[in-house]
């Protein structure tokens, strides 16, 4: 992704801690100590039953191939004939708070997402989550990560 792509993801990740919604679905903002590696990140996503890595990227920006300061993975996990998908970024420094973590399953569009669909993806989300957790047990327990939900209709 080059230098405007990166521009575009950084306004959409802004829109979205801002309050606006562009976007349903789930997110999870993590601030944490230090950010697990790529390699361990995959590792991570790989050790999660049923889930394909679809996507990654890494930015070096002033880090190292080993550290970049930006990398993210889109993942996917087909459960019972139904798609659940998520997306996790890791930066080294978000905006000047330092490490954080942001693992979300967003749809775009100007339609809420069903209930049903978001308690897959919140599932997806866990399980990601706790696959973390084992390859950094420094990470805040999974009860202390705070969940924003963005137009969900849970009459659906």
């Amino acid at each position: 992704m080059d230098k405007i792509g990166y521009g575009a993801l950084g306004l959409l990740v802004s829109l979205l801690l801002s309050g606006c919604d562009l976007a349903g679905g789930l997110s999870r903002t993590i601030r944490v100590a230090s950010v697990p590696s790529p390699e361990s990140t995959k590792a991570a996503l790989e050790s999660v039953p049923g889930i394909q890595i679809t996507h990654r990227e890494e930015f070096v920006g002033n880090g190292t191939r080993d550290r970049p300061d930006l990398y993210q993975f889109e993942f996917e996990r087909s459960r019972d004939g139904v798609l659940e998908h998520g997306h996790v970024s890791m930066y080294r420094n978000l905006y000047g708070k330092g490490p954080t973590i942001l693992l979300s399953s967003l749809y775009f569009g100007d339609l809420s997402v069903p209930g049903s669909q978001a308690k897959r993806d919140r599932s997806l989300l866990n399980d990601v989550y706790k696959a973390l957790l084992r390859v950094d047990p420094e990470l805040p327990a999974l009860n202390k990560v705070t969940e924003k939900a963005i137009r969900i209709d849970e009459t659906r």
